[in-house]
């Protein structure tokens, strides 16, 4: 399906990092948190594909109120991201739409994107969200929980 993928909850993967050749390329999001918010994680990390050295991106979690979704990432780590390891006419694949805060970091860095979300309720939430943020965003709908943002 694709060259290179970025898989959040790489620390659930160790079984990966022992059979893969890629096993340096992972990218800490550092959320700039207190410990005495004890119940929720100092930072996230996931696994690459790429094969270069660690990252760390460092963005505080109390600039992100607007949460609509439990795992929802913030539309400037997504940026950066895409600033770190996409190139221009790179297609995007989003297997797990849930906010849409990668559809709008696509869509400002101008990346085409494919994105699904199992669940209905995400699906339009993100949908309005990228349609409120991005009234220029052109959106095709396949299947239900499937688009194509440009």
């Amino acid at each position: 399906v694709s060259k290179n993928q970025i898989i959040w909850g790489g620390n659930y993967f160790g079984e990966l990092w022992l059979r893969s050749e890629y096993n340096k390329g992972f990218i800490i999001w550092d959320k700039n948190q207190p410990e005495t918010l004890n119940n929720f994680s100092m930072a996230e990390m996931a696994w690459s594909s790429f094969d270069r050295p660690s990252k760390i991106f460092r963005f505080s979690v109390r600039k992100n109120r607007n949460k609509t979704h439990p795992t929802q990432k913030p539309v400037e780590l997504y940026q950066w991201l895409l600033k770190m390891y996409a190139k221009q006419g790179d297609k995007i694949l989003d297997t797990h739409l849930g906010s849409g805060t990668l559809a709008i970091a696509c869509c400002i860095a101008q990346f085409d994107l494919t994105a699904c979300e199992i669940n209905s309720d995400y699906y339009q939430q993100s949908i309005e969200k990228i349609k409120n943020n991005l009234p220029e965003a052109r959106i095709s709908f396949g299947h239900p929980g499937y688009c194509i943002i440009e």
